[in-house]
C-alpha cells in the first residue's frame, strides 16, 4: 500500500484541530492525519489569544467565520478556557511571590525592618469592578483589589470577590439542588464593600504569604477634594507648598506643621488678604491687608464655608501629603485588568472567566509578556516566533517611550471630567467611611475652626444681620445658621433628658431637611398679618431684622420676627390648632399652652425658652410676644430674665455645642456616611437606663411567677 492508494473519505474536528480521514482503496484500511502538530496546542492558543485581547467565545466565533474557518463549540471552548485560566492563575501566584521577594530584599537593604526582624514595605492599593459604574450604579457582580509594591511597582497580592455563580443561580430559578460543581461565589455583601474587604485580607496574610509587613499604604481613599470643583489655582498652591516643604531641612513633624499652615493660609493668599504670607516667608512677600480685600467680601458668602471645609480636610491630611506620592501604578494595573475583561463591557462574572482574566492581568503587568509566560506554564515551551516577536516589539516600544518621557520630563495635563454621585455609599466614593481625626489633629482643627468662624468683630456681626434680613431667601442666612445653635432649638436642647440621644438633633441643625406641613404653611402665610396687627395695636413700627449672632458666645444665634426701637424685639405665632377660635378660647381649651389658665406665662413652654434666648443674643430688654388667629390677637410683653438664662439655659447650650455639634462641624461623620458621635456621658446614661429597664422587666417576670 502506498499513498497513491489512499483516498480522503472524511474529516474529524476537535476545535480548531482537524484530522483528515484517509482510506486505502485496496485493503479498506483507514488512517488519520493531523493538520497540526499538537491538537491541544492550537485550541489552547486560540483561547489564550482571545482572552489576551479581552474578548470571549462570541467574538472568537465571529472572527473565525470572517476567515471562513470552522470554530470550536461552546463546550470545547469552556474546556480549554478552564485550562488556560488555571495556567494563568498558577503563573500569577508565581509572579506575585517573585515581586514580593524583590520588595523584601529592597526593604532589607534600606534597613526597613520591624523589631521582630520582618521587612517593612510601602504598598499602593486600589480596587476595580468587572462592570462600569459611571459613578452612580455600584452593582457589579465581581470585583478585585490589588496591592502593589511601591518600589518594584509590581503586584504582590490580588483578591477577587464574586457575588454570582451561574450554576447555583439556574438551580435556584428551577427550585432544585445545584449539581456538584466548582462554585466561584465567595461574597454576599455589597459591591462597594469588596475593595476594603480584599485589601484587609491582603494585609492579614502578608507575613504568611510573603514574609513581610505592609507598613505604609498609599491609596486614593476614593474621596478627593479636587472632585469638589476646587479648581487649579488652589490645587497649584497646595502642590507648590508640598514640593517646598518636603525638601526643608527639619524634622518630619515640623514639615507637616508648616505644610498644614500653608494650606490653611491658601485662600487668604489667593484672595489677596495675605494674612500669614510673611510668616511662611518663601512664596509671597505681600503684607497683610486687613481691610478692602476680596477675602473680606468672600467671607460673607456661602461659598466661603464650603471652600474652607475642603481646605481644612486637606490640611488635616498634611501628614500624608508631605510624602508627595500617588497611586498611579495601581491605576495602571487596573487598566490592564480592564483590557483583559473587554473594557468592562462584557459580563465575564458568571463562572471562572473573571478570575482567570484577572490572573492574566497580573502576569501581564508583572512580566510584560503574558503569552510567553502562559505558554511556558501550560505547555512547557515557548510560543511561536510571531507571538514572541510581537511581545518583544511591544516591550521595546514601552521602554523607548519611558526613556523619551524621562529625557523630555513630560508633564501631561489631565482631562477634566465632571462626575456626579447620585447616592451616598459607606463603602465607596466621597462619602465612604473613614476613621475619625486623631485627638491631636482634632484640637488643632477645632482651634482653627473657632478662630475662623466664631471670632468675628462687631462690624462683621452687624453686616451679617443686615445681609440676612430676607431670611430664608438668603444663602448666607442658611449657612450661618448651620454653624450655630439658634433660638428655635433652645427648648429642645435645654430639656433633653440625660439618657436621650442628641444625634437626631445635631443632624437637624447641620443638615436640615425641607419640611412643609399644613401648620408651617399656615404660619408662614399669616406671619405678615400678625405683625401688621401687632404694630397697629401697640402703635409702633416693627422693623424687619436678620440673623443676630451673640457677640460673646458666637455659636448662638437668633432671628426674631422684628425689632422695635433700641430695646425691644418682636415674636409672633400663628397656631394652626387655634385657627378657628380666638386666642383666649385657645388658652381655655388648652390648644395654646404658653399661658396658664389663670393668665400667667408658662415659663416651661418652648416659646418662653426661645424668647429668653432671643433677648439675650440681641441684648434687648423686652419682647413683644403675640399669638394671632383670624378671630383676634393676644399680646404679652416678656422681660429679659438673666437668672432664667444662667440657671436653666447657658450651661446646657454650651455643652451641647462643644460636645455634640462642634465635632460634627469639624470632622463630619455624616459626610462619611457614619453614625453621629454621642458624648461619653450621654452614652453612659443611655446604657445605664437600658440596664435599669432590663432589671425592672426581670423583676416583674419574677413577681408574676
Amino acid at each position: 500500500m502506498t499513498l497513491k492508494n489512499m483516498e480522503i473519505v472524511g474529516e474529524r474536528r476537535t476545535g480548531f484541530a482537524s484530522f483528515i480521514i484517509m482510506k486505502c482503496n485496496m485493503c479498506n484500511l483507514e488512517k488519520e492525519i493531523q493538520t497540526v502538530f499538537d491538537k491541544c496546542n492550537i485550541n489552547e492558543s486560540g483561547v489564550m489569544g482571545i482572552i489576551n485581547i479581552g474578548s470571549g467565545y462570541s467574538h472568537l466565533e465571529q472572527f473565525s467565520s470572517a476567515l471562513d474557518i470552522p470554530c470550536m463549540s461552546q463546550k470545547t471552548y469552556s474546556k480549554y478556557h478552564d485550562k488556560v485560566c488555571h495556567a494563568w492563575e498558577d503563573k500569577s501566584l508565581e509572579t506575585m511571590a517573585k515581586a514580593a521577594k524583590e520588595e523584601r530584599e529592597l526593604a532589607i537593604a534600606a534597613g526597613e525592618i520591624s523589631s521582630d526582624g520582618i521587612p517593612l514595605i510601602t504598598v499602593v492599593c486600589d480596587g476595580s469592578w468587572a462592570k462600569r459604574s459611571y459613578r452612580c450604579n455600584y452593582t457589579s457582580l465581581s470585583g478585585l483589589a490589588d496591592i502593589v509594591g511601591y518600589r518594584t511597582k509590581k503586584v504582590s497580592f490580588v483578591g477577587i470577590k464574586n457575588k454570582y455563580c451561574v450554576v447555583c443561580k439556574k438551580a435556584e430559578a428551577h427550585h432544585v439542588a445545584a449539581k456538584q460543581h466548582e462554585c466561584f461565589k465567595n461574597w454576599t455583601g455589597s459591591s462597594t464593600s469588596m475593595e476594603a474587604a480584599i485589601i484587609l485580607e491582603g494585609f492579614l496574610c502578608s507575613i504568611k504569604m510573603h514574609g513581610l509587613i505592609y507598613d505604609k499604604m498609599v491609596a486614593d481613599g476614593d474621596s478627593s477634594c479636587y472632585k469638589k470643583e476646587n479648581y487649579l489655582r488652589m490645587r497649584w498652591a497646595v502642590s507648590k507648598a508640598i514640593q517646598y516643604r518636603k525638601k526643608e531641612n527639619c524634622s518630619i513633624d515640623e514639615k507637616i506643621c508648616h505644610l498644614k499652615l500653608d494650606i490653611l493660609n491658601g485662600p487668604s493668599h489667593i484672595f489677596g488678604e495675605h494674612k500669614n504670607c510673611l510668616k511662611s516667608g518663601y512664596f509671597c512677600q505681600e503684607p497683610f491687608i486687613e481691610k478692602d480685600n476680596d477675602f473680606c467680601s468672600f467671607k460673607l458668602t456661602n461659598l466661603h464655608d464650603s471652600l474652607m471645609t475642603h481646605v481644612r480636610y486637606l490640611a488635616n491630611h498634611a501628614n500624608s501629603l508631605i510624602f508627595d506620592v500617588d497611586n498611579n501604578i495601581v491605576e495602571q494595573f487596573n487598566a490592564v485588568v480592564a483590557k483583559f475583561i473587554g473594557g468592562k463591557r462584557i459580563n465575564f462574572c458568571k463562572k471562572r472567566s473573571y478570575i482567570g482574566r484577572c490572573a492574566a492581568a497580573v502576569v501581564s503587568h508583572n512580566t510584560k509578556r503574558p503569552m510567553y509566560e502562559a505558554y511556558k506554564q501550560l505547555l512547557g515551551r515557548s510560543p511561536g516566533k510571531y507571538a514572541k516577536r510581537i511581545e518583544m516589539r511591544n516591550r521595546q516600544r514601552l521602554l523607548r517611550m519611558r526613556e523619551s518621557a524621562n529625557e523630555r520630563n513630560i508633564i501631561r495635563s489631565a482631562r477634566k471630567l465632571n462626575f456626579s454621585f447620585s447616592q451616598k455609599d459607606k463603602y465607596y466614593g466621597p462619602h465612604c467611611n473613614k476613621p475619625d481625626m486623631t485627638p491631636e489633629n482634632y484640637e488643632i482643627s477645632k482651634e482653627a475652626y473657632l478662630k475662623d468662624n466664631m471670632n468675628m468683630a462687631e462690624k462683621e456681626i452687624q453686616e451679617i444681620e443686615e445681609n440676612t434680613r430676607i431670611q430664608s431667601q438668603s444663602q448666607l442666612w442658611f449657612s450661618e445658621r448651620r454653624k450655630r445653635v439658634t433660638a428655635s432649638k433652645f427648648y429642645t436642647i435645654c430639656t433633653k433628658l440625660p439618657y436621650t440621644s442628641r444625634k437626631s438633633l445635631v443632624r437637624s441643625i447641620i443638615q436640615p431637611k425641607d419640611f412643609s406641613s399644613a401648620a408651617t404653611d399656615y404660619g408662614v402665610k399669616h406671619e405678615t398679618d400678625a405683625i401688621k396687627c401687632l404694630s397697629k395695636k401697640i402703635e409702633k413700627e416693627i422693623i424687619k431684622c436678620g440673623l443676630f449672632i451673640d457677640q460673646e458666645l458666637q455659636f448662638l444665634a437668633a432671628t426674631p420676627d422684628g425689632v422695635i426701637d433700641k430695646d425691644s424685639i418682636v415674636e409672633v405665632k400663628c397656631p394652626y390648632s387655634s385657627r378657628n377660635m380666638s386666642p383666649q378660647d385657645g388658652i381655655e381649651s388648652r390648644k395654646i399652652l404658653f399661658w396658664k389658665k389663670d393668665g400667667t406665662v408658662n415659663k416651661n413652654h418652648k416659646w418662653f425658652f426661645q424668647i429668653q434666648g432671643q433677648l439675650h443674643i440681641t441684648k434687648r430688654l423686652y419682647c413683644y410676644f403675640a399669638v394671632w388667629t383670624p378671630l383676634g390677637l393676644k399680646m404679652e410683653i416678656i422681660e429679659k430674665q438673666d437668672n432664667f438664662w444662667n440657671n436653666r439655659m447657658l450651661d446646657k447650650l454650651q455643652s451641647f455645642y462643644i460636645d455634640c455639634m462642634l465635632p460634627e462641624l469639624i470632622d463630619s461623620r455624616l459626610d462619611r456616611n457614619m453614625d453621629i458621635r454621642e458624648p461619653s456621658y450621654v452614652e453612659n446614661a443611655i446604657n445605664k437606663r437600658k440596664a435599669d429597664l432590663s432589671a425592672r422587666k426581670i423583676c416583674k417576670k419574677k413577681k408574676k411567677v
